[in-house]
């Protein structure tokens, strides 16, 4: 299919990648110390707050992954999946005062107040290791749609985007990521709520032909694949790095919760619709081999010029909105959760210095993993998958439970991750030297070892006594 950009296209493309880079450049000048950096000043309004996290949650997952998902695995899967991710996030709105309250910067730096330095080290750790997987995954997504367009090759186009992405995120932290993710918001929800969609089904015979003809048979969903998406996607939003930020940085505590519950809920809509629209993919374009590509396509092979530049932009703030947040987190976390309980007599402006070079390194190994090939989702769902199962539990335990004792937790935040990369690493190679299919995936592996080890392991050793100088959150929760 041949997509003719115009030279009005491309006029509107590069505007609107330039106006990011400005906006970057405005808001450097807020920018004088480390919370400014990680959060705002602590800033965000309910309406500030919902922009940022929509558009932070409606990305690369949403506009590309989702199509991908629902070619591997079926809608009915591709639907429960979704909605547990949302559960899931719900989870993390029940916590979302008492980690207000709580002052930390990030979600490593809350278990490092429940649980003692060394849990903040890991949580870093792990953190970091998604984040660079997440931002692999959007610049993959943004080289896809450079090639689909015609406009550079893959490779380039990987490049070129996650240059833009780190211009803007190093300069302006987050106060630039807010208010950029504030604007692509607005373009996201027409684009993938409104345009595409009715797009999609007006050119596949409506919405009664497309459901009729898609297969809603429940015999044919494999239920461990079922078992281990739903689970990963659960755990990952329920302990979601860039969603515990957008908490933190909030005003106050109603801000936190009321912001996150009116998030959660357009979010979904967001992210089902993309879903659904994907049941139309073999009506609009049978041939259409990655059906990850579908949205890309449909813009470029439809829509009339100008319009096609703009909802192009539209796609790559979808992009770009994510993978800021993920720069964002894996900077801070870093310098915050890492460098500074090691050396805690760096001043503010070094700790700001760190978390800047930080999200330059992330951006480069994002981009670095980004060329080296992978699918979207894959990249996305390996790195959520690791992070969940080392996260989830231990922040349940430093919300709620007072019982659980530091070196369990550390354990099996170790044994969570760990557990899952190795496994599925294996599980995949087994399956490609000999045709073996590991009967429980990785994440399952991985977050019930690590619920074993740190309840199990708090019984028999009793609370931690570091933590009675800590803040305790969870008679307030």
């Amino acid at each position: 299919m041949s997509f003719n950009l115009s030279v009005l296209d491309y006029g509107v493309i590069i505007l609107y990648l330039l106006g990011m880079v400005a906006i970057g450049a405005i808001f450097s000048k807020k920018v004088t110390s480390n919370d400014d950096y990680a959060l705002a000043g602590r800033s965000l309004t309910i309406p500030v707050m919902v922009g940022t996290s929509v558009a932070t949650c409606v990305g690369a997952s949403a506009a590309f992954g989702n199509m991908g998902l629902v070619q591997k695995s079926g809608v009915i899967t591709g639907l429960i999946t979704l909605g547990l991710w949302f559960v899931g996030w719900g989870v993390l709105i029940v916590m979302a005062i008492p980690l207000r309250r709580s002052g930390a910067i990030t979600l490593p730096d809350f278990l490092s107040k429940k649980f003692g330095r060394e849990a903040g080290i890991i949580a870093s750790a792990v953190t970091v290791i998604q984040q660079v997987a997440s931002v692999a995954a959007q610049c993959a997504s943004i080289g896809a749609m450079f090639a689909l367009f015609g406009l550079t090759d893959k490779k380039t186009g990987i490049i070129i985007g996650g240059v833009v992405i780190l211009l803007y995120t190093i300069t302006g932290g987050f106060y630039a990521v807010a208010v950029t993710d504030v604007v692509q918001c607005v373009l996201l929800i027409v684009c993938l709520i409104g345009i595409v969609p009715v797009f999609a089904f007006s050119h596949a015979g409506g919405v009664a032909h497309v459901f009729a003809n898609t297969s809603w048979d429940w015999s044919a969903v494999n239920v461990p694949d079922l078992i281990a998406l739903a689970l990963s996607y659960f755990i990952a939003a329920g302990a979601h790095a860039s969603y515990t930020q957008r908490i933190l940085a909030s005003k106050d505590e109603k801000t936190a919760f009321v912001g996150s519950v009116i998030s959660n809920g357009i979010g979904w809509i967001a992210n089902w619709a993309t879903v659904l629209t994907a049941c139309a993919i073999p009506f609009v374009m049978p041939d259409l081999a990655d059906h990850e590509q579908f949205v890309c396509a449909l813009i470029g092979g439809y829509f009339p010029p100008v319009i096609k530049g703009l909802f192009i932009s539209a796609i790559l703030a979808c992009v770009m909105s994510t993978a800021d947040s993920f720069l964002i987190m894996a900077g801070t976390t870093f310098s915050c959760d890492v460098v500074k309980p090691l050396c805690p007599k760096l001043s503010d402006k070094q700790v700001l210095m760190i978390s800047r070079a930080t999200t330059f390194t992330v951006a480069v190994l994002g981009i670095g993993f980004a060329l080296g090939g992978g699918g979207i989702f894959h990249l996305f769902q390996t790195g959520a998958a690791a992070y969940g199962a080392a996260i989830f539990i231990p922040l349940l335990c430093g919300v709620f439970w007072k019982g659980a004792n530091s070196k369990a937790i550390n354990t099996a935040m170790i044994l969570g991750c760990a557990t899952t990369l190795l496994w599925n690493k294996l599980g995949l190679k087994a399956a490609t030297d000999a045709a073996i299919h590991f009967p429980v995936d990785g994440v399952l592996a991985g977050v019930i070892l690590c619920a074993v080890v740190a309840i199990a392991g708090s019984l028999i050793l009793g609370a931690s006594t570091s933590r009675e100088a800590a803040s305790d959150f969870a008679e307030e929760a």
